[in-house]
């Protein structure tokens, strides 16, 4: 919860960890950092489905297409802030397969380096679109990509 409240918000997560009188961080401290790290990485590290600035595409809508239908709960987007945070409003729809409509997965204000919209439930969808109904100028997606249900 408190990574999907910071980070996923565009937030920096600060954890603080008490060093020994020696300078040396106690080990149970490492252990749990250790731990984060790994759900983080097993949770966030390899989309289903991923679109970068380098792909074709951009600008105010980003479809991602899998290549079957696939199980999805959490959407991750971020801005290239070198442009400045432009993302004031969007909105996310998925489809469960080709020629069935599309229809509403989130939607939210503000995008910065990274969003992360989770549903409440695992969908099973084969595409996502993104769609910026409101910017101050160009928006600049950086990244668009989908994840499967993580580990609690």
């Amino acid at each position: 919860e408190t990574y999907h409240a910071s980070v996923g918000s565009n937030c920096v997560l600060e954890l603080g960890m008490a060093v020994d009188h020696t300078g040396v961080v106690p080990a149970d401290q490492v252990q749990l950092a250790t731990q984060f790290g790994t759900w983080v990485k097993a949770c966030y590290g390899s989309p289903v489905v991923l679109w970068t600035a380098t792909d074709s595409g951009g600008g105010s809508a980003v479809t991602l297409t899998l290549q079957r239908p696939t199980t999805i709960d959490r959407v991750s987007i971020g801005e290239d802030l070198s442009f400045g945070q432009l993302i004031r409003m969007y909105k996310i729809s998925v489809r469960e397969s080709a020629g069935v409509a599309w229809r509403p997965f989130s939607e939210g204000t503000g995008v910065g380096n990274k969003k992360i919209d989770i549903s409440a439930k695992p969908m099973v969808v084969q595409a996502l679109l993104l769609n910026v109904t409101q910017a101050v100028g160009v928006p600049h997606i950086k990244r668009f990509a989908a994840f499967a249900p993580c580990a609690s």
